[in-house]
This record gives C-alpha cells, structure tokens and sequence, in this order.
C-alpha cells in the first residue's frame, strides 16, 4: 500500500526497480553502508538480499518522497560476500519515474552501480597508418625472438585491403623479410566480469595462411582470405573476464609475407566495451604472472625420465611455453617432455612464460639403476692321491650384491643344474670338474666358475711354468727363464731337467723343454716358447713443417733427433739424413743434433731414418720452405736508402720499407722535394710546436730516408720504416710507425716504436741478379705489343704505347714506361731490372684488364747497378740517388723493391 502522506494524486501507481550487486570481502567489519537518493519521484525505498535475508530486508526508514533528497544507513543489514542491492522507484502521479541518482557507499568508497546489460561491438582493425608505423594492437613472435615484438604497417597488397584499413602488417617494415616462416602473432582485449552472450567475426587476408586461437582454444584457419565467425558457443567458453588473447600463426610459402584484418567483437555487458582492446603497454598492465608446477619429486631406476609440468597455469589463460633446465642450461621444451638421465641427484628448474611474464618452479630426480651381483664361486680346488672318489665341498656365499638385493644362487655341472644351495657338497671320482655357479638379484645375472682337479696315483706329474707361455724377451736383452714348478699327486719331489734353445743376439723363435718324472716313473713334458722380438723406433714428435725466413736475423735451425723419435726397447739409435733439393737448404748430422741452414727461396723435403741395430727403421720426412720474413713479404715499397713519396699518394696495402742508412756519397736531401710544405702560402712556423721534432733539413741536421708528402695516405694493419722518417701535414699513416727520427706534421693511427735497428733485414733474399740481354725493345707512340718472358736490354714504351707481358721472368737492363704509356701485365712476372725503372706522368703498371693476378703477383725488382747516379739521362729526376721514380699521376699495382739506391714517387701516384 502506498502512503502518499496526504499528497494524493494515486490514480496511477506503478512501480520501476532499479539494483546493484555490492560484494564485501571476507573479513571486512561493516562499518558504514548509505544510499543518497536524489530526486525521487514520487517516493522510493531499499530491499536487500543476501545470505541472511535471502527473501530481502526492506529498511523502514528508507523511504523518500516527492522528489526529494535523502540517506539511508543500511550498515545492520549488509553481510559478507554478495549483497543484491534493489531501489524502488513508487510512481502514484502523471508525469512518469524522475529518479535522478542512488549512490551506494560502502566504508567510505563509492561502490559502481549496476546498469542495464546491452549488446555492444567493439573492432579491431589492421591496420590504418603510414607505411612503417607499427600496428598499435598487435605484436610478434619471430623466429629466435625470446620476447614479443611489434609489428609494422607494410602497405597495400595485390589482393586488395579490408574496408576500414589502409594497409597489411608483417613482423618487418618490409612484406618480403619473414619468406617461408611460420610466425605468431597476438591481439589483447578485455573483457568485463558481466559479459555474456560473445560472438566474434574475423575478416582476414593472409597470405599464405592463418591459423587462429581464441586463448588455448583454437578456431579456424585461412588460406588466403576468409572470414570465419563463431557464435556464443564457441566464444563463451573460450572467452574470460579479464586480459583475452586473439593468437594467428602466419604461415608463408614466399613471393610477399604479410597480412590484413578486421576483427568484430560482440557481446552483451553492462560496462562500455568501446575501449576494450589493449595496446601492449596496457596489456602489460593487466597481465597477471603464470605459475609454475614441476610436478612431483621422482625417484627412477630406469634413465628415460617423463616430466610434467601440465599443473602449470595462467590466471589469464594466455598460452604458456615451458623451458626445463639443468644447472643453467635448457636441456627440453615442452609440457611432458621424456629426458634421459644418468645414474644421480638432479634439480631441474622448469620456467613457464606467458610471453610477457615468467615463473619458475624445482623437481628434483633421483635416478639409480640396478646394478648386477657379483658371483664368487670360490677358488679352484685340487685334490692329489685319491682313491676311488672323495667329497667337494662348493661354497658361493662370497657373492654380493651392491643393491642389497636377495640373491637366488644355481649350480650347474657340464650344462645340468646339481644345487640350488649357496653351499652344497658333492661326491667326485678321478678326474677335472668345471662348476658354473649363476648368482641373480631378480633383474641381472651373474656367473662364476671353480674348477675341482681330482688327481688319482696313476698320473703323470704336472709342470706348471712360472711366468708367460709363450714368453718374449727384447732382442739384445738377456733372458732370465721364469722357471717351472713340477707336482705330483703322490711324489712329493719328483726330479725335473730344463733344456734351453733361447739366443737373444737374433731375432727369432725358441723352445726351452721341462722334464719331469714321478717315483712311479710316469714321465711328463712341458715347452716354453720364446720369442726374441725387436719394436722398431717411432716418431714420437714430428718435426713438421721448417721454415726459414730471409729477413730474420737467424737463419739456419738445429732439430734434436732424439726429441723426434724414440725406441719402445730403449736402444741407442743411430740417425741418417736426405734432403731432396740441397739449393734450397743444406743439412748437416752431428750425432743426434740435425742443422738446416736456408739456401735459395723455394721448398723441399727432408728424410731422417733413425735405426735401432736390430733390424727395426723408421722414417720422418718433413718441409722445408725458404721465404721471406712476413713484415718484408708484405712490403709494396722497399727500398735501400731512400723513398720519397710526393703528395697526394694513396698507398691501398702493404708496407713501406727503407732499410738502411744511404752512405755519405748518396745522401738523401729533403731540398728536392716538389710538395714541400715550407712552399705552401698556408704554412706556419708555430704550427711545428705541435707535431713534434723539427725539420732538421732546414736546420742543417739529418736527413730522412723515408719522406712523405701532403694528403699521403698508408693504410691500416700495415707499417712504414726507416731510420729517419718526415711526415707532412695532412698525412694519414693508418698503420705502425717504426723508426729512429721523427719529424711528424700529419697523424699516426697505429703504434710508434722507436728506436729501431739499422738495417732493419740484416739478410735479404736472394734476389736473383739481372742478366739483360741485347735485344732493345722499343714500343713506338700510340702502338701496342706483347712481350713473352726472356733476357732484354732496353724497354721503351713511348707516349700513350702499351706493352703486354705475357707472365714469367724479365731480365732488363732499363725499363722507362713514356707519359700516359701502360705497362701491363697478363700473369704474375718478376722483371729483375739492371739499372733503373722510371714512370712518366700518368703512366700506368699493373695487371691487364682481363687478368686474374693481383699487385702481390707483379715484382719489379731494381739492383741500380751502372746507374751513371744519374748522369747521361734524358729524365728530369735531379736527385743523384733514385734509381726507381713515378712522376705524376701514375697508377702503380705491383711490389717494388729497389736494392742499391733510392725511390721516388711524385704527387698523386
């Protein structure tokens, strides 16, 4: 009945229910529960329902009139877990329910109240962007990744986009990194406590496939494009209240990996699901860590081991991957997998991850297999003298078992079992019983054997030898016979005589005979064979491979035989020697002691016999090489006193070699130099503070026989050396430094060592010298001609003339290549040059186009023998001393060493 309080107007009465459920903690004390009302019309009043008042409490001061404002206290009625919360809105007059507000507040926090459940759809598109952005909603598990990555928008695609997106996505910027992989892929949404009735509508196009999951549960798949959809069935359980996971594992097959999608979420909540999918950083947020469960603790007799970490979980229920290890590191993958295990104790740790979060969990494994018994049938038995027969006693009570396990025991006599006893006696006549005795723990056998000997008075003695049969003895050795014992059943000391064939100064095979005879004159006879035996030597320790290098400062090597090989038999050995190329090296023998000292450049073979006296050899051969030391080999510019490189030179490898101090005849001034810097407008006295010592060419002082110009370039893993060396600015020395004198403008990336020998290669190879012949060979302007290896005296090749060496060995008296002239090469060619070698501008030497040699295949080697010091030539090199120049602008691909005199390079070689 409804009181109108004297307002009347009841002609109409109906009713509108308005509720909310409020959950209080276990535990929690009740101090406070209000509902403010606001604008009620045309009254209202409150029922709870809950576990002591399942039928509902109506509270009698809960009712407000007209459109007014109020409070109702209800902390008395409220109760642990769920309270069902029902505002009645009484509605007595025209005009319809105006309730405007109910707050609910439980201690002092405002609990949300409960709305109608609506039917609301949220999408989920990719992906809409510029080419390159990554997709805001999903992310990536590429192959070798441990964690999640984002994914990039990749542009359009030849099958067309989803409507509502502008672009596919891919693992990479690019549609083509990722071909013929199968990749995860994963999209996180929420979902509320309420929902209900789910539906989901996937619009995809992948190329090649794609297999979808909803969580665990998988869904559907996709060749190509498709749109799959699922109704409540499917999604409801497959769906939970929280952080859900929509999982696609792309799968290509080549041409273009990417893919394009639109995903329709529907399902009915009271809460607004507009906002409901989760970029990764939010999803990282909500996401809750799995947890871990290794299963229980094993104990196993067998090695194959099953683990099971499927009690594992995830409050999400995203899916988890499980990595089990030991001491560190990953031995299985998986939820159960089967491991083997030796015989221990082991503590595996099982980490569980949900992509984003990790959990561990122990098992510990006790893995102990049976071992087999031991059988002991105890020792043999001999009886002597019987008559008729007499009584054996067998005893296997010393088997064991390391286990502890009972054992079963078994005697068996030529194939018959005879006792099942650990102990047991038997009755015997004359003769040799072999008792097998099998011992078994349940699982493994073991076995056995005693051997009882029963000896009558008619039989022979024995002779039993000491030692082996057949025996050895090392030849040259003295040889002591072990002896032999003799026995008799019934002669206590029958009479035995020894017969001896054994010579141990030769190899062969021997007898010694044993003979017996017992009081009842039975005879017996015994031989020992002996074998006079020779091991032959060995090599313990090969020499290998020996190699001397000119250059170095030693140049021979002295090997101890008796390091290389060795007798089993300790004989003194005598050695020999062969060597199969004594142009290349040469051997000397001093007892043990072998000496190899280098000769021309070039490989050969050494052969040492060693002999032991006995007939016994053996052999090691080992190589000779004669090279050159590795710093020497790598050198593009050696020279003997002086080299001079002029600006702007780029040396691309190999190092830059002036050897020696030039004698006071052939001093090498800096007062020629074309690009000195003292020339240049831009120079500056002061600047010399900065780069170390001084000019002391301008001074009156020394002179540098390794002088480089401005803008020169060496390059990094490489050195340059001399005695003296200047360095003008702008120089990049990329490489070492070696030297006595610096007087450095430029820069030195490498290290600087100082001071330094003089000279630095005290022995040189070998060069062999030049014997040009008398054939002049002049190649005339603008013509080109080829040249086959041989012995010549002058070469010419004039302005703009090309000579083509065919590869070998060149002897020349003069080599001049004219201004812009070339000097090629077709295969790798030592041209040994008598006099001097000189380039003109914008020259070129090296490999012909169409060769396959490099510089290090072209040797220019120059002795600046009856070079005249410069006198009578047509050039206009004025430095007395260069027996090899580059002017201007040449291009030199080779190695050039000159051996007497000096070498110049002018700007830009």
């Amino acid at each position: 009945m409804i009181d109108d309080a004297g307002y009347g107007c009841q002609s109409a009465v109906d009713f509108t229910y308005f509720q909310t459920f409020v959950n209080v903690p276990s535990g929690t004390a009740v101090t406070q529960f209000t509902i403010n009302f606001s604008g009620m019309d045309d009254g209202s009043r409150i029922t709870i329902y809950n576990a002591n008042y399942p039928s509902g409490v109506v509270d009698p001061g809960s009712y407000v009139y007209l459109g007014g404002s109020g409070t109702a206290d209800l902390a008395g009625y409220v109760t642990e877990g769920q309270n069902r919360v029902v505002v009645t809105q009484v509605d007595d007059c025209p005009g319809g329910n105006q309730l405007q507000s109910a707050v609910v507040t439980l201690n002092g926090q405002a609990v949300q109240t409960v709305c109608t459940p609506t039917e609301q759809t949220f999408t989920i598109f990719g992906a809409n962007g510029n080419v390159g952005d990554i997709d805001p909603y999903s992310q990536s598990l590429p192959a070798g990744a441990t964690e999640w990555q984002p994914v990039y928008l990749t542009g359009g695609h030849p099958w067309g986009l989803i409507p509502g997106t502008n672009s596919w996505v891919n693992f990479d910027a690019s549609n083509t990194v990722g071909l013929n992989t199968r990749t995860p892929y994963r999209i996180r949404f929420e979902v509320p406590a309420d929902f209900s009735n789910p539906s989901m509508v996937f619009n995809l196009k992948a190329d090649n496939r794609a297999l979808i999951w909803i969580n665990d549960t998988f869904i559907d798949s996709v060749d190509g494009q498709g749109s799959p959809s699922i109704d409540a069935t499917i999604a409801e359980p497959a769906l939970h209240p929280g952080v859900n996971e929509i999982r696609l594992m792309m799968v290509d097959w080549g041409g273009i990996v990417s893919f394009n999608y639109r995903i329709d979420v529907t399902m009915t909540s009271c809460e607004n699901i507009a906002d409901a999918v989760l970029t990764p950083d939010e999803a990282a947020v909500l996401n809750n860590a799995p947890t871990a469960d290794a299963g229980l603790d094993q104990t196993s007799e067998i090695t194959s081991i099953t683990l099971d970490g499927s009690g594992s979980s995830d409050p999400d229920g995203n899916l988890l991957s499980y990595s089990w290890s030991l001491n560190g590191t990953e031995i299985a993958t998986g939820v159960s997998p089967t491991i083997s295990l030796a015989d221990g104790s082991y503590t595996l740790v099982l980490t569980v991850s949900d992509g984003e979060l990790n959990d561990t969990d122990e098992v510990n494994i006790v893995v102990a297999t049976n071992q087999p018994p031991v059988a002991d049938a105890g020792a043999d038995q001999t009886f002597s003298c019987i008559v008729g027969g007499t009584n054996v006693s067998l005893d296997g009570s010393a088997s064991s078992d390391a286990d502890g396990d009972a054992l079963t025991y078994s005697w068996s006599l030529g194939g018959s079992e005879v006792s099942s006893a650990a102990s047991f006696t038997d009755s015997l006549g004359g003769g040799v019983y072999a008792y097998l005795l099998t011992v078994s723990d349940g699982q493994a056998e073991a076995t056995d054997t005693v051997v009882v000997t029963i000896i009558t008075d008619d039989e022979a003695p024995v002779i039993t030898l000491a030692g082996a049969n057949p025996d050895s003895v090392v030849c040259l050795y003295s040889y002591a016979d072990p002896g032999a014992s003799v026995a008799d059943n019934c002669d206590a000391n029958p009479a035995m005589t020894v017969t001896s064939t054994v010579d141990t100064s030769l190899v062969g095979e021997y007898t010694i005979t044993y003979s017996a005879v017992d009081a009842s004159g039975n005879p017996a006879t015994a031989v020992r064979t002996v074998k006079v035996i020779n091991n032959a030597p060995v090599v313990d320790n090969p020499v290998g491979e020996v190699v001397l290098s000119y250059g170095d400062a030693v140049l021979s090597t002295t090997i101890d035989l008796n390091g290389v090989f060795s007798d089993p038999d300790s004989h003194v050995l005598s050695y020999s020697a062969a060597i199969a190329d004594p142009s290349v090296a040469t051997i000397g023998l001093s007892g043990s002691e072998l000496t190899v000292t280098l000769g021309s450049l070039g490989s050969t073979t050494v052969t040492v016999t060693a002999d032991d006296a006995c007939g016994g050899t053996v052999q090691d051969v080992f190589t000779v090489i004669i090279n050159v030391t590795g710093d020497l080999a790598e050198s593009v510019l050696f020279s003997l006193t002086g080299t001079d490189m002029n600006r702007g030179i780029d040396v691309t490898s190999g190092n830059v070699i002036v050897n020696d101090i030039p004698s006071s005849s052939s001093n090498h001034h800096d007062d020629d130099d074309e690009d000195d810097d003292d020339d240049d407008d831009d120079d500056d006295d002061d600047d010399d503070d900065d780069h170390g010592d001084h000019d002391s060419d301008h001074n009156g002082g020394s002179q540098y026989q390794l002088k480089i110009g401005r803008n020169v370039t060496t390059p990094a893993g490489y050195s340059i050396r001399a005695n003296a060396i200047k360095i003008e600015r702008q120089s990049s020395i990329n490489g070492d430094a070696y030297y006595n004198e610096l007087n450095n403008r430029g820069s030195i990336a490498g290290t600087e060592v100082s001071p330094i020998a003089i000279p630095q290669f005290v022995n040189l190879p070998p060069f062999a010298p030049s014997v040009p012949g008398t054939q002049n060979i002049r190649v005339q302007r603008n013509q080109s001609q080829t040249l086959d290896a041989g012995d010549y005296g002058k070469i010419e090749i004039k302005q703009r003339g090309t000579l083509l060496l065919t590869g070998g060995v060149y002897n020349v008296r003069e080599l001049k290549v004219g201004e812009r002239a070339s000097l090629l090469f077709a295969a790798g060619a030592e041209v040994r040059i008598l006099r001097r070698l000189t380039v003109d501008e914008r020259a070129v030497v090296g490999p012909s186009d169409d060769a396959t040699i490099t510089a290090a295949d072209i040797l220019l080697i120059v002795t600046g023998v009856g070079s005249g010091n410069g006198h009578g030539h047509d050039d206009d090199d004025h430095d007395n001393n260069n027996i090899v120049t580059f002017d201007h602008n040449s291009t030199i691909s080779a190695n050039v060493f000159a051996l007497s005199g000096s070498l110049r390079m002018k700007e830009d070689v």
